[in-house]
Order: structure tokens, then sequence, then C-alpha cells
């Protein structure tokens, strides 16, 4: 019988994670607070005048400040698993059974819709609303182990699965037989891995990936 190991990420980890998921909603949050006839700049040519608009934000602090954020967390984990996947390092493990985990979907399709239809920066309530929001999807997902539920990840060819493994190796001093473990990880979306591959596994930051 497969034991489930159970491993806390960092703090920082998944603040990274769950920031970088939110970028689409931030961006949408982003252009909607953008107002063109606020700003225009005139140019001169040959005796000939012409203004031409151009965006400025009704609210950069907010705007800016949350994508920007997003954006650079988005980054930090995109260098961070690239540079995990290069890296060959690790315990070899015998993959037992391996099942592909889909991304929770709704989770973050309903705050993309509420972007579109009524969210915005301009007064404090909403504000309010949005950290608030935030706070708690964070808390929920943490709690609930889905904090790499993350859609982003595909756009960078890394998925999420939950294999059974066993250490290559290793036996029970009781029964001879080889002990198996079950835990969630993140891998290549284009890796095809079968029961009975031998793979490296490696945890750094609380993130098991699978190489």
């Amino acid at each position: 019988m497969a034991s489930i190991v159970e491993f806390k990420t960092r703090i920082i980890t998944d603040v990274v994670m769950f920031l970088s998921s939110y970028f689409p909603l931030f961006l949408i949050l982003c252009i909607k607070d953008i107002c063109i006839e606020l700003g225009r700049v005139t140019f001169i040519v040959s005796s000939i005048s012409f203004t031409v608009p151009y965006p400025i934000w009704k609210n950069p602090v907010w705007s800016l400040g949350f994508l920007g954020v997003s954006l650079v967390s988005l980054i930090v984990g995109y260098v961070f698993i690239r540079n995990q996947f290069k890296d060959t390092s690790g315990q070899s493990v015998y993959i037992e059974d391996i099942r592909l985990v889909k991304s929770d979907m709704l989770n973050y399709t309903i705050p993309f819709l509420v972007g579109l239809i009524g969210l915005d920066y301009t007064s404090w309530p909403n504000r309010a609303v949005l950290i608030v929001f935030l706070c708690f999807m964070f808390s929920v997902l943490v709690k609930q182990g889905a904090i790499f539920f993350n859609p982003m990840l595909l756009f960078i060819g890394v998925g999420h699965a939950q294999i059974t493994y066993s250490i290559v190796g290793d036996k029970s001093v009781d029964n001879h037989k080889k002990k198996t473990y079950t835990i969630d990880t993140i891998l290549k979306t284009n890796t095809l891995l079968n029961s009975g591959a031998v793979r490296k596994l490696e945890k750094i930051f609380g993130v098991s990936i699978l190489k």
C-alpha cells in the first residue's frame, strides 16, 4: 500500500505561484483602467499639427502595481522551473503509477469574468473587494494543497501530476519489499511517462519536480 507523502511548500513559493496564476486577471484590470482621453500629445510636421492620444492610467499605482508584481512572479517562476529541468540532479525513482491532474479552470475563469464585468480600481470598495478575494483564494488553495493548479504553467510547458513511486535500490528491512510513496509533482507536459519508467525526482523550496 502506498503511503501519502505530505510536504509543506514555502510561503514564497506559494505567493509566486499564486500571483503568476492571476496574471490574466491583472492584465484585464490594467487595460480597463486606461483612459485615452486623459493623455494627448501634439506633433507639428511641415506646419501641420496633429494630436495623437496615448494611454494613461487612472490609477497607475494599483493597475501597474498588481500587473508588475504578477508579471515578475511569472518570470521568476518560469526561470526557476526552466533551470530546474535543465539540472539533471535528483533522486532516482521508479514510477509505479502516474496520473495527470487537470487544472481546475473554474477557480480561475470566474475571477476573470468578474474582472470583465464590473471590477476595477476606481474606488476603495472595489480595491478592498479585490484584496479580500485574493486573500481568500490564496488561503483556500494553500489549505487544499492546490497551489500548483496554475493554468499559466501550461504556457511554459509544465503540467501537474500525482505519482506513486519507489526509490531505486530501497527495500523495507521487515519484508524486503520496496516502499512506495504518493506525491504531487510538476513535470514537462511533453514528457512521456508510463508505469515502470525510472526518473529523477527533486524537491526544492517545497516543490517536487519530476525530471
